[in-house]
């Protein structure tokens, strides 16, 4: 009875240290090696999917006349990798609308005109991608990758206050494919505690790992962000308001305000080399 105890709390204890090597999301239930022993070696990237939305906004004004500059410019972006197949497409837009004094001959004065555009750009890229990153037994790190350009798509539309679309399309096909190798080392470490190891640093091989065995990493990587910056100056500038003196000088500050958002996800798998 007593040996039959022994062995259930000794199958007990075993099973209670393969389940805490369960971290990730993903994880294998069980796992007879470390996570320091699983990192560490060759990994390729096979598959790659990220996206980055940037948003930022322009306002400027002043306390002299009424112009005024408002400008806004979203743009996406999405990576994806499969099979060392590189597909890029980004699509922004940008947003302007301007008040500036216009001269009219037939009052002899200055008025207030605001003026608006609307600017958008489709971008498309194909070509190849491959990285690995070799993470090593000293703490040290080896990434290398080779990016290549095989062609190139862009449609740019422009829109002036409301009026018809303005299209131009250009296609660029490479006949020497544009290449680009690039190689990075550092060093490596776990971002959190010894106890948890979910997240890494290790050049492109960074962020939370949602799965890791011995033979297949995924990480997931997602960040967001707001900046807003305010500046005033000092300014000095035409009033344009007297007709007899347009040409009026008139002290005050300009503000201009600058606002920018991040919003990135990212999901990379990888496969550890033989």
């Amino acid at each position: 009875m007593k040996k039959t105890i022994s062995s259930l709390l000794a199958i007990l204890t075993i099973a209670s240290v393969f389940v805490g090597c369960k971290k990730g999301e993903e994880d294998p239930f069980l796992s007879l090696r470390s996570r320091d022993a699983r990192i560490k070696g060759t990994w390729v990237l096979v598959e790659k999917e990220t996206q980055v939305e940037h948003n930022t906004t322009t306002d400027v004004s002043n306390t002299c006349n009424g112009i005024a500059t408002d400008e806004e410019t979203q743009s996406e972006t999405t990576t994806t990798v499969s099979n060392e197949q590189l597909y890029v497409v980004t699509n922004s837009v940008m947003y302007s609308k301007m008040k500036s004094y216009d001269y009219d001959y037939n009052t002899s004065a200055y008025s207030l005109e605001t003026n608006e555009s609307e600017t958008r750009v489709t971008t498309e890229s194909y070509g190849t991608y491959s990285l690995t990153v070799t993470i090593n037994d000293d703490n040290t790190y080896l990434a290398e990758y080779v990016e290549t350009l095989i062609k190139e798509k862009s449609e740019h539309t422009t829109i002036h206050n409301g009026g018809n679309p303005e299209v131009n399309v250009i296609l660029n096909e490479y006949d020497y494919p544009l290449k680009k190798e690039e190689t990075e080392s550092g060093v490596w470490k776990w971002v959190d505690s010894d106890d948890s190891k979910i997240m890494i640093e290790s050049g492109p091989l960074a962020g939370k790992l949602v799965r890791l065995s011995n033979d297949e990493l995924i990480i997931s990587n997602d960040h967001s962000s707001t900046e807003q910056d305010d500046a005033v100056v000092d300014f000095t500038a035409y009033t344009y308001n007297n007709i007899n003196n347009p040409y009026e000088e008139k002290d005050g500050t300009k503000t201009t305000i600058t606002t920018s958002a991040w919003d990135i996800t990212s999901k990379t798998v990888w496969k550890k080399e033989d």
